[in-house]
């Protein structure tokens, strides 16, 4: 799993939604910073998932914070000692985070698990957590995260600041210094999730949380995702010895849930390999006749316990297709 910096994994891979196997400038970004064309289009991307949210899910919207002015944001942001991106900017100046729902703790989500923290907290987060290394005499949260959405488990969505167009990476905090890359940027994060709640692959839930149907979002990934995917080579890094190579594949394949992969997912489930149960967890995600039959063979004959009783509820919470 990336540990470090942004480097691509082997074989590269493009960014994408939550949980990217590795980081891939496109072309023309890095170093570019954020052109006014692109903040304008970022602005009306906001004002249309507003839209939605009022039309589809009136707790989420309700819960959202007023923005706020972008001198302000500005201002705020003079405690954080990296330059932060336009598009950064425009999140905050559209709203401000969320509020609780219903007097609990828990903000309302934008998306699965996902809450929006309020800028003065984002802030307070980083510098906390911050704090909490130099007592520990560690470097773990790096000084140019800048947290923005937060979740179950202390997951944490940041923006990496070193970049001009910072991507969003997240992860648990207990788990650093392993993390993942979610969105390409706040732009890319912004229209994937309007897409999703758009397609209703994203649905308001009870106290303003969202409700994912995951085959759903992986097809607004897969349509939105640019360039050929080396699908056989993702499910190879599933059998990989090395962690990094492991979480990578396993996370960009959870969230692309590609129906060709399935052939390539029955054949390493034949191996003894590290990525057997990774297999049995994404046959029962992708679905189908050709991965339910291969997850009844392994749960009434494989050797494996644990591979019987992982097949067993995949078969059980896997949705017809």
């Amino acid at each position: 799993m990336p540990r470090e910096g942004f480097e691509p994994p082997d074989p590269p891979l493009r960014s994408f939604e939550t949980c990217a196997p590795g980081f891939k400038l496109t072309s023309g970004e890095e170093g570019a910073g954020v052109s006014a064309v692109k903040v304008n289009e970022l602005a009306d991307t906001l004002r249309r998932l507003d839209d939605v949210l009022r039309q589809k899910a009136p707790g989420v919207s309700a819960a959202l914070r007023p923005g706020i002015p972008e001198s302000k944001v500005r201002r705020l942001l003079e405690t954080f000692p990296h330059p932060v991106s336009d598009d950064v900017i425009a999140l905050y100046s559209w709203h401000d985070g969320a509020e609780g729902v219903g007097g609990a703790l828990d903000r309302a989500e934008l998306f699965h698990n996902a809450q929006m923290l309020p800028l003065q907290e984002a802030l307070r987060t980083r510098a906390e957590a911050m704090s909490a290394d130099s007592a520990q005499g560690v470097t773990v949260w790096q000084s140019h995260w800048l947290p923005l959405f937060t979740g179950y488990k202390f997951a944490f969505w940041v923006a990496a600041c070193d970049r001009p167009r910072p991507p969003l990476i997240v992860f648990d905090f207990v788990d650093l210094p392993d993390f993942w890359i979610a969105y390409e940027n706040v732009a890319s994060m912004v229209a994937r999730v309007l897409r999703c709640w758009t397609k209703d692959a994203y649905r308001e839930g009870a106290h303003a949380t969202v409700d994912v149907d995951k085959r759903a979002v992986a097809q607004v990934n897969r349509e939105m995702d640019t360039g050929p995917t080396d699908v056989e080579a993702l499910v190879a890094g599933l059998a990989s010895a090395g962690d990094r190579r492991y979480g990578d594949s396993i996370a960009w394949l959870r969230t692309r849930l590609y129906p060709e992969a399935v052939p390539a997912l029955i054949r390493l489930l034949e191996n003894e390999s590290r990525g057997r149960y990774a297999a049995i967890e994404l046959l029962g995600s992708i679905g189908g006749s050709a991965a339910l039959d291969k997850l009844y063979d392994v749960a009434q004959n494989d050797e494996d316990k644990t591979a019987c009783d992982l097949a067993r509820h995949a078969i059980e919470t896997s949705d017809p297709c």
